[in-house]
């Protein structure tokens, strides 16, 4: 193949001292005709239309951004609510959490004074030992009791 042919389609160089035009445009020749002259190939009319189009593609993708920001407010209305609604859950069990908290307390108080007068029982009773002896005695008397009544 000749040196021609493993260069494609390209001519072959002008003869020397010959003016020639460079034509440094990546758009080919027949398309740089379309685009000469009229404002790159767009008349009037067609530039109007399509700043129209284009105004009117705005106002659609402002409208679309309207609506995503109406629902948006909608939520946070909505998780406003919610949270106004879950403080006041905090707070009702939060009153409920203290009012136990009063009722262990006056629970535990009695519990000590309790305590206190069962230890000095069993020191009046005479020790521990004296104690139990008691006890098992009153159990003894409860079991002969009941078993008088169901007999």
């Amino acid at each position: 193949m000749d040196i021609l042919g493993k260069l494609g389609n390209r001519s072959p160089a002008p003869p020397a001292g010959t003016k020639t035009s460079v034509n440094y445009s990546r758009v080919p020749m027949e398309e740089q005709s379309n685009y000469a002259g009229t404002g790159a190939g767009i008349e009037m009319g067609d530039n109007a239309s399509f700043v129209a189009g284009q105004r009117q593609v705005k106002q659609q993708h402002m409208q679309d951004q309207e609506e995503q920001l109406s629902e948006l407010a909608k939520s946070a209305n909505r998780l406003g609510d919610l949270s106004l609604i879950i403080s006041g859950e905090i707070s009702e069990q939060n009153r409920m959490l203290d009012d136990v908290e009063k009722d262990l307390d006056r629970a535990s108080d009695l519990m000590d004074a309790l305590r206190s007068k069962t230890k000095k029982l069993i020191e009046k009773s005479g020790g521990f030992s004296w104690f139990s002896l008691i006890i098992v005695l009153s159990i003894i008397m409860v079991v002969l009791f009941m078993l008088v009544i169901y007999t």
